[in-house]
């Protein structure tokens, strides 16, 4: 039985960022959707914080440059995490997208 799997879209505009929900389908049982998702962001670095989920094994965090189509992994925070710095080659006003998963 195939099963939404939702995520979490941010997009980084240099100075804020807009936090979009996403749904994608999956053939497996997903932990349920990470909430409360919310962001900071300087010129050189994005956090990312999230409520944690019951029964996760770990997160999956990916971002691509917006347009790029190119989806990179950056993080996979172990169970019972709730946050990511992200600091790995930003660029000031760049867009960024994220996808969070548990």
């Amino acid at each position: 039985m195939s099963q939404t799997k939702p995520y979490y879209k941010l997009l980084w505009l240099g100075i804020f960022i807009l936090l979009l929900p996403v749904i994608v389908s999956a053939q497996q049982t997903a932990p349920p959707t990470p909430s409360g998702v919310s962001y900071t962001a300087t010129s050189s670095y994005i956090s990312i914080y999230w409520n944690d989920v019951a029964g996760e094994d770990s997160y999956k965090i990916e971002r691509e440059i917006q347009g790029s189509m190119s989806w990179t992994v950056v993080a996979n925070p172990g169970a019972n995490s709730t946050y990511h710095n992200d600091s790995s080659n930003i660029i000031s006003g760049t867009i960024y997208n994220y996808k969070l998963y548990a």
